[in-house]
């Protein structure tokens, strides 16, 4: 029993991988088309068959994504942009405060904030936690 909980563990770790790699290919292809949407390198048309097929996806899906990237230029581009920089937050929050990073409270954190550039979130956070840090100490 206890191998085929094992097995049943790895296969379901490798799905999840699967999908996370896939959903980043898909975010590729996302920037790909709205880079050469705004740069008019392709066609509307010519990105749309182009994300179908990348990402096996029926047309009218396809073409309602990159109608999305056509009408507001940049979008795709931006969503990526900061994924990589609340990534990047994370990974320097997790090394500069080891052991008593949280990361659901982190996530609190970030989900108050709302909308504003990371960049001030970052700053934000650093400093509420080095005050939170002094006064611990």
């Amino acid at each position: 029993e206890e191998y085929s909980k094992t097995l049943k563990d790895q296969q379901e770790a490798d799905e999840m991988i699967f999908f996370q790699k896939k959903a980043e290919l898909m975010r590729a292809h996302r920037v790909y088309v709205d880079v050469s949407l705004g740069t008019r390198r392709i066609s509307v048309e010519e990105a749309i068959r182009y994300f179908s097929e990348k990402n096996s996806l029926p047309y009218d899906t396809a073409k309602t994504e990159c109608e999305k990237y056509y009408l507001n230029p940049g979008v795709a581009s931006s969503y990526l942009i900061g994924k990589i920089e609340l990534m990047n937050l994370r990974r320097y929050l997790k090394r500069k405060f080891k052991e008593k990073f949280s990361l659901p409270l982190f996530h609190r954190g970030l989900v108050n904030y709302g909308s504003i550039p990371i960049p001030l979130i970052k700053r934000s956070m650093i400093e509420k936690l080095f005050v939170a840090e002094n006064v611990i100490q």
